[in-house]
């Protein structure tokens, strides 16, 4: 188990729990825990996760009607996907 948990921020300070001690321990923010940043980088993940799976799905339909030798129809959807 972890020595310092970080339990989340109060203010300008950081909020640790040392689980060796027991106490909660208070700190200046740190620059790297940038937690304002790093909301506004998750909002983006979601975005560009959809646009990466429908381009790579649409490449793989592609790939896969010009690689084989009969027609694609309705029936081979579920199968591809």
């Amino acid at each position: 188990m972890r020595k310092i948990i970080f339990i989340g921020q109060s203010g300008d300070e950081a909020v640790y729990y040392n689980t060796r001690t027991k106490e909660a321990l208070a700190a200046d923010k740190s620059v790297l825990l940038n937690t304002e940043g790093a909301r506004k980088t998750n909002k983006a993940i979601i975005p560009l996760i959809l646009l990466f799976a429908l381009f790579g799905g649409g490449t793989g339909v592609a790939i896969f009607s010009f690689t084989t030798p009969f027609r694609l129809n309705e029936r081979m959807i579920p199968i591809i996907l």
